[in-house]
């Protein structure tokens, strides 16, 4: 993991790291016929302005692995993290 908030330690030895999501996570959607490349870079750079704006130095990005724009990504900027699937859940108010 490569940016663990907390590491989970059994005995002596860390079996494990979580990243309660301090850094944000950036889901956006754009439609594949409307926008196009120099539409998306636009985008892009607005988002990373009001991120910018807000303090925020990193993000997370989700882009489905099918997306016309996962090939480009790391031309982007952005470094893979690991494949994998987002899921969601409501909790309990407490």
């Amino acid at each position: 993991m490569k940016m663990p908030t907390h590491a989970v330690v059994k005995g002596d030895d860390i079996v494990g790291g979580w990243n309660l999501c301090e850094v944000p996570m950036v889901l956006l959607w754009h439609h594949s016929k409307k926008v196009g490349a120099k539409d998306s870079l636009i985008l892009n750079q607005i988002q990373e302005s009001m991120l910018s704006e807000k303090g925020v130095n990193q993000a997370f990005i989700a882009c489905n692995s099918h997306s016309p724009y996962h090939k480009h990504m790391e031309h982007f900027g952005f470094e893979p993290v690991w494949p994998t699937n987002i899921f969601f859940k409501n909790l309990p108010k407490i």
